[in-house]
């Protein structure tokens, strides 16, 4: 393998090598390329392989370094290409500079994945990466959710950020679920919503979408929550509809798209949360 590079220095084969292995061992890639263009205006990274669920996994291969200005233009071009790469920087363990406490807090709020290897080969994962895709997510101000949902949602951004963000996206609507039926609990037994049919809806197992539908349709809506922009619940209407954001993408542009969505989505859910609680806090219920 070693005499196939031809950028990197000679002293770091031995360092790529390594990554080839646990590109093979830790993701099941088959076919790696060595230097080779991702897309035009992105630097070559030292390794990239396409993996199963069509992200692409690259590995950058650095002496001392796991967040230099070379892998923070690498991030960016990658970004702005729109690609759904997962980006390792494999380093020399042992030789990290002065300033690789900051790089590795730098590579983590970007997603970015860092690999520390021993002369022997052996490797340390000191954080995984985020497809680059999903890793300008807006993050979320916990500040801004009572504390009893503050736990769930800082696991839920987590998750997201741990590389599954169709479970994260999933874990802040069940918060929302949540306020919704409760809303509706409580609107009930003061009799303004649903009094008026002739069956009383299951706030426990009715469908989501429904019970917010039936506070939405209660007609003293804008007596209970005055001023409220209609935008607020509609929003959370549009949450509850079903998506299959969770399928599969079958290339790696279909992926990015999908990212994108769920990008989108993960920052409306916890924006329309807090507005929902904002407005049940106005209202006094």
């Amino acid at each position: 393998m070693a005499n196939r590079y031809k950028v990197l220095s000679k002293s770091l084969w031995k360092t790529a090598d390594a990554a080839q292995g646990f590109l093979k061992d830790a993701h099941g890639v088959t076919s790696i390329k060595i230097e080779e263009q991702l897309a035009d205006d992105v630097p070559r990274p030292t390794l990239h392989a396409k993996a199963s669920d069509n992200t692409i996994i690259c590995v950058e291969v650095q002496e001392d370094a796991c967040y230099p200005a070379s892998v923070e233009r690498l991030v960016s071009r990658c970004k702005t290409a729109q690609l759904p790469v997962r980006l390792y920087v494999a380093h020399v363990e042992g030789s990290e500079s002065p300033e690789f406490p900051q790089q590795l807090r730098q590579a983590r709020a970007n997603g970015v994945g860092v690999l520390s290897v021993k002369q022997s080969g052996e490797i340390t994962i000191l954080s995984e990466p985020l497809a680059l895709t999903l890793a300008d997510v807006r993050r979320l101000d916990i500040k801004r959710y009572p504390g009893k949902y503050k736990d769930r949602l800082s696991r839920a951004q987590q998750t997201y950020l741990q590389g599954d963000p169709v479970k994260g996206c999933a874990n802040i609507h069940e918060v929302l679920e949540e306020v919704t039926r409760d809303l509706a609990k409580r609107l009930h037994k003061k009799g303004r919503i649903a009094a008026w049919q002739a069956k009383t809806p299951n706030f426990d197992k009715d469908a989501w979408y429904g019970i917010a539908y039936a506070i939405f349709n209660e007609p003293t809506f804008n007596t209970i929550f005055p001023k409220v922009q209609p935008a607020i619940w509609a929003g959370l209407i549009a949450q509850t509809k079903p998506r299959n954001e969770g399928n599969h993408p079958a290339t790696p542009k279909a992926r990015a798209e999908r990212d994108r969505k769920l990008r989108t989505r993960f920052e409306e859910a916890g924006d329309n949360l807090a507005d929902v609680i904002a407005m049940i806090k106005k209202a006094k219920i």
